[in-house]
Protein backbone atom coordinates (compact mmCIF):
# COMPACT_ATOMS: atom_id res chain seq x y z
CA UNK A 1 0.00 0.00 0.00
CA UNK A 2 2.71 2.29 0.65
CA UNK A 3 4.39 1.94 -2.73
CA UNK A 4 1.56 2.57 -4.53
CA UNK A 5 0.36 5.30 -2.34
CA UNK A 6 3.59 6.72 -3.10
CA UNK A 7 3.50 6.46 -7.18
CA UNK A 8 0.28 7.54 -6.95
CA UNK A 9 1.19 11.24 -5.50
CA UNK A 10 4.12 10.72 -7.60
CA UNK A 11 1.68 10.39 -10.43
CA UNK A 12 -0.97 13.14 -9.12
CA UNK A 13 2.03 15.60 -8.68
CA UNK A 14 2.86 15.42 -12.43
CA UNK A 15 -0.13 16.90 -13.27
CA UNK A 16 -2.30 17.97 -10.51
CA UNK A 17 -5.33 18.22 -12.81
CA UNK A 18 -5.73 14.33 -11.76
CA UNK A 19 -6.12 15.61 -8.42
CA UNK A 20 -10.12 15.43 -8.72
CA UNK A 21 -10.07 11.75 -9.69
CA UNK A 22 -9.40 10.90 -6.27
CA UNK A 23 -12.27 12.09 -4.48
CA UNK A 24 -13.96 10.60 -7.57
CA UNK A 25 -12.69 7.04 -6.60
CA UNK A 26 -13.65 7.65 -3.47
CA UNK A 27 -17.34 8.16 -4.16
CA UNK A 28 -17.77 5.52 -6.52
CA UNK A 29 -15.86 3.01 -3.94
CA UNK A 30 -17.64 4.11 -1.38
CA UNK A 31 -20.90 3.25 -3.21
CA UNK A 32 -19.53 -0.24 -4.07
CA UNK A 33 -18.61 -1.01 -0.57
CA UNK A 34 -21.56 0.27 1.03
CA UNK A 35 -23.72 -1.87 -2.04
CA UNK A 36 -21.58 -5.04 -0.65
CA UNK A 37 -22.29 -4.69 2.83
CA UNK A 38 -25.68 -3.80 2.67
CA UNK A 39 -26.57 -6.65 0.45
CA UNK A 40 -23.79 -9.48 1.68
CA UNK A 41 -25.25 -12.60 3.66
CA UNK A 42 -23.40 -12.83 7.02
CA UNK A 43 -23.07 -16.03 8.92
CA UNK A 44 -24.84 -15.97 12.07
CA UNK A 45 -22.34 -18.77 13.73
CA UNK A 46 -22.77 -19.96 17.63
CA UNK A 47 -20.48 -20.96 20.03
CA UNK A 48 -21.91 -22.51 23.44
CA UNK A 49 -25.46 -20.99 22.39
CA UNK A 50 -23.88 -17.68 22.34
CA UNK A 51 -23.48 -15.61 18.92
CA UNK A 52 -20.00 -15.23 17.73
CA UNK A 53 -20.11 -11.64 15.89
CA UNK A 54 -23.33 -10.01 15.87
CA UNK A 55 -23.75 -9.45 11.56
CA UNK A 56 -25.70 -6.12 13.31
CA UNK A 57 -22.25 -5.04 14.53
CA UNK A 58 -20.55 -5.76 11.32
CA UNK A 59 -22.42 -3.74 9.54
CA UNK A 60 -22.42 -0.89 11.38
CA UNK A 61 -18.78 -1.06 11.47
CA UNK A 62 -18.44 -1.34 7.67
CA UNK A 63 -20.52 1.84 7.45
CA UNK A 64 -18.21 3.56 9.69
CA UNK A 65 -15.23 2.94 7.92
CA UNK A 66 -16.84 3.47 4.43
CA UNK A 67 -17.64 6.73 6.62
CA UNK A 68 -14.27 7.45 7.06
CA UNK A 69 -12.64 6.12 3.72
CA UNK A 70 -15.66 8.64 2.12
CA UNK A 71 -14.49 11.64 4.15
CA UNK A 72 -10.74 10.71 3.61
CA UNK A 73 -10.74 11.16 0.16
CA UNK A 74 -13.12 13.92 -0.20
CA UNK A 75 -10.78 15.83 2.86
CA UNK A 76 -7.78 14.99 1.12
CA UNK A 77 -9.05 16.80 -1.96
CA UNK A 78 -10.67 19.54 -0.26
CA UNK A 79 -7.42 20.61 1.52
CA UNK A 80 -5.27 20.02 -1.38
CA UNK A 81 -7.23 22.42 -4.09
CA UNK A 82 -8.71 24.93 -1.49
CA UNK A 83 -7.17 24.98 1.73
CA UNK A 84 -3.72 24.50 1.29
CA UNK A 85 -2.88 23.94 5.01
CA UNK A 86 0.85 24.36 5.65
CA UNK A 87 3.05 23.54 8.85
CA UNK A 88 5.31 26.75 8.46
CA UNK A 89 4.31 28.38 11.69
CA UNK A 90 6.03 28.36 15.42
CA UNK A 91 6.19 25.51 17.82
CA UNK A 92 3.89 27.24 19.84
CA UNK A 93 1.32 27.90 17.06
CA UNK A 94 1.76 24.29 15.96
CA UNK A 95 1.00 23.22 19.52
CA UNK A 96 -2.24 25.54 19.73
CA UNK A 97 -3.35 23.82 16.52
CA UNK A 98 -2.79 20.19 18.36
CA UNK A 99 -4.59 21.26 21.42
CA UNK A 100 -7.75 22.75 19.68
CA UNK A 101 -7.66 19.83 16.43
CA UNK A 102 -7.99 17.34 20.10
CA UNK A 103 -10.92 19.53 21.53
CA UNK A 104 -12.63 19.42 18.24
CA UNK A 105 -12.41 15.99 17.59
CA UNK A 106 -13.20 14.87 21.10
CA UNK A 107 -16.49 17.49 21.11
CA UNK A 108 -17.64 16.18 17.61
CA UNK A 109 -16.92 12.04 18.70
CA UNK A 110 -19.22 12.76 21.74
CA UNK A 111 -21.55 15.32 21.06
CA UNK A 112 -22.06 15.79 17.33
CA UNK A 113 -22.11 12.21 16.24
CA UNK A 114 -24.01 10.43 18.48
CA UNK A 115 -26.72 13.47 18.11
CA UNK A 116 -26.91 12.76 14.72
CA UNK A 117 -26.93 8.74 14.54
CA UNK A 118 -29.69 9.32 16.82
CA UNK A 119 -31.62 11.24 14.36
CA UNK A 120 -30.90 9.61 11.26
CA UNK A 121 -30.47 5.80 11.94
CA UNK A 122 -27.32 3.84 12.79
CA UNK A 123 -25.70 2.96 9.50
CA UNK A 124 -26.11 5.55 7.53
CA UNK A 125 -25.52 7.91 10.70
CA UNK A 126 -22.60 6.37 11.62
CA UNK A 127 -21.43 6.55 7.63
CA UNK A 128 -22.07 10.28 6.96
CA UNK A 129 -20.41 11.18 10.65
CA UNK A 130 -17.28 9.16 10.42
CA UNK A 131 -17.33 10.88 6.58
CA UNK A 132 -17.79 14.47 8.09
CA UNK A 133 -15.24 14.02 10.91
CA UNK A 134 -12.85 13.18 8.03
CA UNK A 135 -13.63 16.31 6.19
CA UNK A 136 -13.87 18.66 9.18
CA UNK A 137 -10.34 17.60 10.46
CA UNK A 138 -8.61 17.04 6.82
CA UNK A 139 -10.49 20.88 5.20
CA UNK A 140 -12.60 22.71 7.51
CA UNK A 141 -10.37 22.71 10.75
CA UNK A 142 -7.12 23.28 8.62
CA UNK A 143 -9.02 26.05 6.72
CA UNK A 144 -10.16 27.78 9.95
CA UNK A 145 -7.06 28.06 11.47
CA UNK A 146 -5.19 29.01 8.34
CA UNK A 147 -7.94 32.07 8.18
CA UNK A 148 -7.65 33.03 11.73
CA UNK A 149 -3.82 33.22 12.26
CA UNK A 150 -3.90 35.32 9.01
CA UNK A 151 -6.21 37.59 10.10
CA UNK A 152 -3.87 37.73 13.69
CA UNK A 153 -1.12 39.06 11.46
CA UNK A 154 -3.32 41.84 9.38
CA UNK A 155 -2.14 45.16 10.79
CA UNK A 156 -5.45 47.01 12.09
CA UNK A 157 -6.94 49.51 10.11
CA UNK A 158 -7.66 52.54 10.88
CA UNK A 159 -11.70 53.15 9.80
Amino acid sequence: MVIFASRLWEWIDADPRREVLIPIAGVILSALFLAYISLKSYPMDYVDGKLVVDPNSMVKDGFKDVGRFFGLTVGWFLERRFVRFTMDVSPTQKGLRVAAGVLVLILWEKTVIPAAVHAIGSNWGYFFMMGSELIVLLAVYPWVFQKLEHSAKEPLRAA
